[in-house]
């Protein structure tokens, strides 16, 4: 930011370095003449304006140069700085309060004096030619008069007047085009800046003010602060309008003439305390997008559906509980954003949506996906059910090819199927995080392309209580899915089998190594705030570069897993119960870091490759041998 100098400060100094500027040419000038070269009036350097303005304050020069810069006083030329005539005139004659300079052909008295008798001589001149037209002008009214033709020259008259009139009632019909406009408009506290209207902080408005009326606007904006606003009913004759949006109000319904905006394309009402949408918004037949997010919407109008163009639907915090069914004719949508509503099932509205790319329904009360709700999405990229009520996995019936993001966190699901898995074969992203997940599916490791697979905050490899003998396990389980997977599983079904049909059973449930195995594209891998007692027998992670198993119950880091991480760059296995660091883990070519914070290791020495962060003090103090891995 510039100095805290005062205006008159300011003007002073821009008044020195055109003044400084203007002397140096002229003794350049001087300079030149008394020489016999060709006078020029040549770029000043920095340095000469600093030297002759004699001003001990090089910063205050600096300054003064850069604001002359962005007056467009002067302009710079190979490091030199020449001034604008043209704009230093103006600047001086405005600002400095300069007299106007004259021509050097005006310089003198005399000179003033022979040009005042030109003009005067003139006027007297243009004065006799006056009168002699005017006398020519009366002499052929008189011989019209005479001929008997005055009546047809006043009918001309009256037809050519009436031609005018109606050539001026075509162009008001329809506004001019619109043009780049700043000006204030004295009616109101409105500013009209580049065709865009905002409005000031005082006098608070209720509605728009009567002067745009007919005013070749594109585009309007109103901002406010929560107080109450109504659209007149004149808003339709805005017909060059094509972007709208009005925030920050409590608005009243819009009215019916808001469907006369054939030119508007994009349409955003948010934060307004909405609470209906007008039939008359389906007229809007150029819309491309319409935004009403964070208002009171408890349902869309039928209409919507006449909106053939609209490729961006944005209702996010409102109070629907469904869509219309006409939201189907919606063939351009691309993105649809139904995000904190009160769904309580995914829009089956929706189905056969061919070109839409996004659909985000988190935060709602969804708890059932028809099976049919996404047929026909074949462009569909990013899927959002986060936040939700879901217990089971959905279940498609047709396949989403494009689909690359799945997003199912914060839910209550229990179990992943194989089938549905096979619905998403190009998936690159898979989060489940915050779920009750137990275990994972063979058939997840057939999504060859998955690169991120979050599934942090469930009670994967942790136990569950079960009433009755083994036959009583949910599906998916260890002790019904697989073959054992392990000895504490397999002595608790065999507890479970010889005990009654009221004894609880805790069952153990593991995470099959197939299921992890061969995604090869897997970058990112998240296990963290799980159950495990060890890792998976994963094999073939060769892409793997960030792995989190943190707050866990991981005793050892063993296994077939790490040695097949030849990228593994970040590893995180803190707050578990590790006494020892495998000598894997050095092996490991691609390793930056190393998080080993909270466990059980004793006797280790501190190593640069081990997370170095704000807990080593503290770790130090719990373990003054150090942490970290064994040097080399």
């Amino acid at each position: 930011p510039p100095p805290p100098y005062s205006s008159y400060t300011m003007r002073a100094s821009v008044k020195l370095v055109l003044d400084t500027i203007e002397s140096v040419q002229e003794a350049t000038v001087e300079a030149a003449v008394a020489a016999g070269e060709r006078p020029r009036r040549k770029p000043v350097s920095y340095e000469a304006i600093v030297k002759a303005s004699g001003c001990p304050s090089r910063q205050r020069v600096l300054f003064a140069i850069q604001l002359c810069r962005s007056l467009k006083l002067i302009e710079r030329v190979k490091h030199s700085y020449t001034p604008i005539a043209k704009n230093v005139k103006a600047y001086r004659r405005a600002f400095l309060r300069e007299p106007a300079t004259t021509k050097k052909a005006r310089g003198t008295a005399a000179a003033a004096e022979c040009h005042e008798e030109s003009t005067k001589g003139k006027k007297q001149g243009r004065t006799k030619q006056g009168q002699a037209r005017k006398g020519s002008v009366k002499a052929s009214i008189a011989a019209k008069v005479k001929a008997g033709s005055l009546a047809k020259a006043a009918a001309s008259k009256k037809t050519r007047t009436e031609a005018q009139r109606a050539k001026v009632k075509a162009k008001q019909r329809l506004p001019p085009p619109p043009t780049k406009d700043t000006r204030w408009l004295p009616s109101c506290r409105f500013y009209l800046d580049n065709t865009s209207l905002r409005q000031s902080r005082r006098p608070r408005m209720n509605t728009l003010p009567a002067s745009l009326r007919g005013q070749p606007l594109t585009s309007l904006r109103v901002f406010g602060t929560k107080w109450p606003m109504e659209i007149p009913r004149w808003i339709g004759s805005l017909q060059w309008l094509t972007q709208f949006d009005i925030s920050q109000v409590q608005l009243k319904p819009l009215p019916s003439t808001f469907g006369n905006l054939a030119s508007l394309t994009s349409l955003s009402i948010q934060r307004a305390g909405f609470t209906t949408l007008c039939p008359e918004v389906g007229n809007l037949v150029a819309l491309e997008q319409l935004r009403l997010s964070f208002n009171e919407l408890s349902e869309l109008p039928s209409t919507i559906g006449k909106l053939t163009n609209l490729q961006r639907l944005d209702v996010r915090n409102n109070l629907l509980t469904d869509l219309p069914e006409s939201v189907g004719d919606l063939h351009m949508l691309r993105w649809v954003q139904l995000g904190n509503n009160e769904l309580t099932q995914a829009p089956e509205a929706l189905a056969g949506l061919a070109l839409l790319r996004e659909l985000d329904l988190v935060h709602n009360k969804i708890e059932h996906v028809p099976a049919g709700a996404f047929a026909g999405m074949v462009a569909l990229q990013r899927l959002l059910l986060g936040s939700n009520r879901l217990c089971s996995f959905p279940a498609l019936d047709t396949p989403l090819p494009a689909l690359s993001m799945l997003s199912l966190e914060q839910n209550q699901l229990t179990a992943l199927t194989g089938p549905a898995l096979a619905s998403f074969p190009n998936l690159e992203g898979l989060v489940l995080r915050h779920n009750r997940l137990t275990t994972l599916p063979v058939e997840l490791s057939q999504l060859t392309r998955l690169r991120v697979l979050a599934l942090s905050h469930n009670s994967l490899g942790g136990q569950r209580q079960h009433v009755g003998g083994v036959g009583a396990l949910p599906p998916g389980s260890a002790s019904s899915a697989a073959p054992a997977s392990s000895a504490s599983s397999a002595a608790a079904a065999a507890a479970a089998a010889s005990s009654s049909d009221s004894v609880v059973a805790a069952v153990r449930f593991e995470v099959p190594g197939r299921a992890l195995s061969n995604l090869s594209a897997l970058v990112d891998l998240n296990l963290e705030h799980n159950c495990l007692t060890r890792l998976p027998d994963a094999e073939g992670l060769t892409a793997l570069v960030n792995l989190d198993v943190s707050n866990n119950e991981l005793q050892d880091l063993g296994g077939p897993m790490l040695p097949g991480c030849a990228a593994l760059q970040t590893l995180k296995a803190g707050s578990n119960r590790l006494t020892e660091i495998p000598p894997e883990i050095c092996d490991l070519p691609a390793l930056r870091r190393c998080v080993l914070l909270y466990n059980r290791l004793e006797g280790v020495q501190f190593n640069h490759r081990v997370e170095a962060n704000w807990w080593v003090q503290r770790f130090h103090e719990l373990y003054p041998d150090g942490v970290g891995l064994p040097p080399k």
